[in-house]
């Protein structure tokens, strides 16, 4: 059976990375004996080069991955596919599972995959190969004439260390290796324990109550053949571990530290919370070479972030703590930040950007709130009337999807602008000290929102950033 993956990742205003979760099913279904090709669609093209692009693969069954931001992409290329193509279309990812019935209401959609995607789409194309019916495979809605059978979700894969390694071959890894300067993301396990209103994990949790243990881990010396793995294959430099929390099992990161030290010099960096870190931890993380934490803030605000964001117990003054710690240990810090959030002020934000410089983080990442269905905050947003049905393809570009009260979208813009200008800022002073004087001086002539735009370019482009790097040793070039 040849199963062709559409990976829509259109204007998503970052780096086009791999997809471990679609590298991970294409796994599983290459060692069932299965064909897997990609087309991992970057720019949204016309519809006779979309179709051009799938008659390379000739395919028996197509199955789309999907954020909320790219679904607007899946449905107008599987309407195109299914005008030229007699082929069961799949439609699987944090969209479809979160809101399926959005998702099968499309003309052009057959099949809706709920959660984990491994096994029901193995059993998917084996039933479609043996001629078996597919209408009762758990995870998988599916059309059934004027009908739609609702399968219930199966069991989570409770040993992750069963699963074969995620097939990074099936997207083009050698430009994703060029774009970050040989930075590769790992998952060592799967789930997150809390209850972000923001966030999907909540919501998944529910969807598989009863079904397992939501958090779980591969083994440390599961993941570290994985990296022996990857560093045989690639010029790799670095190591994103892009787990929810990372830091969450101090038992694994104990092991994990211990062993990693001793069999691989490469850094890496992690996802952290705030209420999992103390001094031992970060000593065990850096000596094991951990080069940069990033910790979700959020919000300046304790009332908003605890009540609203439900991001835990953790005070300001923890925050300013934990960030203090973590620098004094020689780890760099990444602080996440939200605006534009339901029920926030103009005084809140001030504190956000507060906040931030009293925890000086070495980066800076500032979004504009973008309410994703399905999450609780999401509800909130429908129940106070703030949703206005625009849609954006990327969380990360400007601008807001809500009406708020005592909020023009102008207003939460400009904030969005100054908290990008103390980012930028940032990231040129920690990684580029020597060109701060330069940065100034290019943000006084030529604004800073065009100085910021060419910097952020910069920062995804190797021959720019080489330039800056060599640039940023010469001291003839500082006014």
């Amino acid at each position: 059976m040849n199963l062709h993956f559409v990976y829509p990742d259109v204007e998503t205003a970052a780096a086009h990375d791999i997809q471990i979760g679609i590298a991970s099913i294409s796994a599983v279904l290459k060692s069932g004996g299965h064909r897997v090709s990609l087309s991992h669609i970057t720019k949204f093209g016309s519809k006779s080069e979309i179709i051009r692009e799938m008659k390379k693969y000739s395919p028996d069954v197509f199955c789309f991955s999907s954020t909320t931001n790219q679904f607007p992409f899946v449905k107008q290329i599987s309407r195109w596919i299914k005008e030229e193509f007699d082929a069961p279309i799949i439609v699987g990812g944090i969209h479809a599972t979160l809101s399926p019935q959005e998702v099968i209401s499309c003309k052009s959609i057959d099949v809706v995959c709920i959660g984990e995607g491994e096994y029901p789409l193995l059993e998917l194309v084996n039933n479609i190969d043996d001629g078996k019916p597919i209408d009762k495979i758990k995870n998988l809605w599916v059309k059934k004439g004027l009908n739609i059978i609702e399968n219930p979700v199966r069991p989570l894969i409770s040993n992750l260390d069963s699963l074969p390694f995620p097939d990074y071959e099936l997207f083009d890894i050698q430009r994703v290796l060029k774009e970050t300067e040989g930075r590769i993301s790992i998952l060592v396990g799967r789930g997150c324990p809390y209850t972000c209103t923001y966030c999907c994990n909540h919501a998944l949790r529910k969807i598989y109550e009863g079904k397992g243990s939501y958090v779980r881990y591969r083994s440390v010396d599961n993941v570290f053949q994985q990296i022996e793995y990857l560093k045989n294959r690639y010029a790799i430099s670095r190591i994103d571990f892009s787990d929810d929390t990372f830091t969450l099992s101090r038992n694994w990161i104990k092991e994990f530290t211990e062993k990693y030290s001793k069999r691989f010099g490469l850094g890496f960096t992690c996802n952290a919370r705030i209420e999992t870190i103390n001094s031992e931890l970060l000593r065990m993380l850096k000596n094991a070479n951990c080069q940069v934490i990033n910790y979700g803030i959020e919000s300046g605000n304790e009332w908003l972030r605890k009540e609203i964001l439900k991001r835990g117990t953790a005070s300001n003054q923890d925050i300013i703590h934990v960030f203090k710690e973590t620098r004094d240990t020689g780890i760099k810090t990444f602080s996440y930040n939200m605006i534009g959030l339901p029920f926030e002020t103009h005084e809140m934000i001030e504190e956000t950007i507060a906040l931030n410089r009293k925890i000086s983080p070495s980066y800076i990442m500032v979004f504009i709130f973008y309410p994703y269905p399905g999450t609780e905050l999401w509800k909130i947003c429908r129940e106070n009337n703030f949703l206005t049905g625009d849609f954006s393809t990327s969380y990360a570009k400007p601008g807001s999807m809500l009406n708020l009260p005592n909020w023009k979208k102008e207003e939460i813009l400009k904030y969005y602008d100054k908290f990008n200008k103390i980012a930028m800022e940032t990231w040129v002073k920690s990684d580029y000290p020597n060109l701060l004087p330069l940065y100034k001086m290019l943000t006084f002539a030529l604004g800073g929102s065009r100085t910021r735009e060419m910097l952020t370019k910069l920062k995804y482009n190797n021959s720019l950033r080489s330039i800056f790097r060599w640039g940023s040793k010469r001291e003839s070039l500082l006014p």
